[in-house]
C-alpha cells in the first residue's frame, strides 16, 4: 500500500509540474506571436503613412518633444479579439504538444472529448482568466482552436 501511495504522489507532482511548464510555454508563445503581430502592424502603419504623406517640408529647428512610450508588452496593446484568438490557439497547441499519444488515440477512437475533458477545462479556465468571461463567451475562438488543432479539422467540439 505505501508503494501505491508513493506512485500516486509522484504522478501528482509530475502533473503539477507539467501544468506549470505548459502555462509558461503558453505565455511565451502568446508574447512571441504578439510581438510579431505588433511588428507587422507597425510596418503597415509606416507604409500607409509614407504612401499618403505629403512631401516633407523643411521644419524649423525646435526642441525635441519626447514621444509617448509604447507599452512594454506589445501583447497588451493589441486588439482584444486578436489576442483571444492567439491565446486560444496557444493553449490548445499546448494540449497537443504535451499529449500526442492520447490525441492520436482520441482521434482514432472518436473519444477526444472524453480523453481531454480535464485538460480542456483547465485551458478554458486559463483562457477566461486572461481574456475575460464576456469575450470568452461571446466568441468561438476557443472552440474553433479545439476543432482545428486538437480535432485535426474535424467538427468534434460544438
Amino acid at each position: 500500500m505505501p508503494g501505491l501511495l508513493r506512485g500516486v504522489a509522484r504522478t501528482a507532482v509530475v502533473a503539477g509540474t507539467a501544468t506549470a511548464v505548459s502555462n509558461r510555454v503558453s505565455r511565451r508563445q502568446a508574447n512571441r506571436w504578439a510581438a510579431q503581430d505588433q511588428q507587422q502592424y507597425d510596418q503597415q502603419q509606416y507604409a500607409q503613412q509614407q504612401q499618403y504623406a505629403p512631401p516633407p517640408q523643411p521644419a524649423p529647428a525646435a526642441p525635441a518633444v519626447p514621444r509617448p512610450k509604447r507599452p512594454t508588452n506589445p501583447f497588451l496593446s493589441q486588439d482584444p479579439e486578436a489576442r483571444a484568438r492567439r491565446l486560444a490557439r496557444a493553449l490548445v497547441s499546448d494540449i497537443v504538444v504535451y499529449h500526442p499519444a492520447k490525441r492520436r488515440d482520441g482521434l482514432r477512437d472518436g473519444s477526444l472529448k472524453l480523453l481531454f475533458e480535464e485538460e480542456i477545462r483547465k485551458s478554458w479556465d486559463e483562457y477566461v482568466d486572461q481574456v475575460g468571461k464576456q469575450l470568452a463567451d461571446s466568441t468561438t475562438f476557443f472552440t474553433d482552436a479545439l476543432n482545428e488543432i486538437l480535432a485535426d479539422g474535424q467538427p468534434v467540439f460544438p
